[in-house]
């Protein structure tokens, strides 16, 4: 069994507009206001106003800052114009960006019923256990440092936000892991990494 199944899986609404650029490949960023309790590795796509997920992308990390990092960082990759963040941003001091790849729209996109919702998310959601959304991920797994880095990013992350450490050593270490992350993304695409 393919082991992206056993990841955390949540269910984001999104208008058409963004919920078709994610499945594009166009847009590689979601920006939200509020913080999970937990990493997720998949987000299922609800499109608003159909009543049906229509695809779904891998989560391979977040970043928790200051909206003006989150814009530095994520602007152009989140496809808001700065009008729209800065509206979204107003009143907040702290945003997170949901780093996506690998979108998938689906062939049949699923109901709400079929995924083991009764209504749909206002925001997000997470997907019930039982929940069994469209195919399974596709089965080519990232190398394995890479899987395990982004792991321990998202780990590193998810401490900087729960403790609120935004100190320069804690910024720094952020940087590393996006720069390691970088690189070993960087040569996945001249060389084959973890497969055989």
């Amino acid at each position: 069994m393919n082991d992206d199944t056993k990841v955390t899986t949540a269910v984001f609404a999104l208008k058409p507009e963004w919920a078709d650029l994610i499945l594009s490949g166009a847009k590689t960023v979601e920006i939200r206001r509020s913080r999970m309790n937990r990493m997720i590795g998949r987000m299922l796509i609800y499109r608003t106003g159909t009543g049906l997920i229509v695809g779904e992308a891998r989560v391979k990390g977040m970043h928790a800052a200051p909206p003006e990092t989150i814009w530095r960082e994520y602007g152009t990759a989140s496809r808001i114009p700065q009008n729209l963040f800065d509206e979204y941003a107003k009143g907040t001091d702290r945003l997170y960006a949901y780093r996506l790849e690998r979108p998938v729209r689906y062939e049949k996109p699923k109901t709400l019923p079929e995924i083991g919702l009764k209504r749909a998310p206002q925001s997000w959601c997470y997907l019930p256990e039982t929940g069994a959304a469209g195919p399974e991920p596709a089965s080519d797994h990232p190398a394995e440092a890479q899987r395990l880095l982004t792991a321990a990013a998202d780990q590193w992350e998810l401490h900087r936000f729960t403790t609120r450490d935004n100190g320069m050593a804690a910024r720094d270490i952020s940087r590393m892991f996006s720069g390691l992350l970088a690189r070993i993304g960087e040569y996945g695409k001249g060389n084959t990494l973890g497969k055989a």
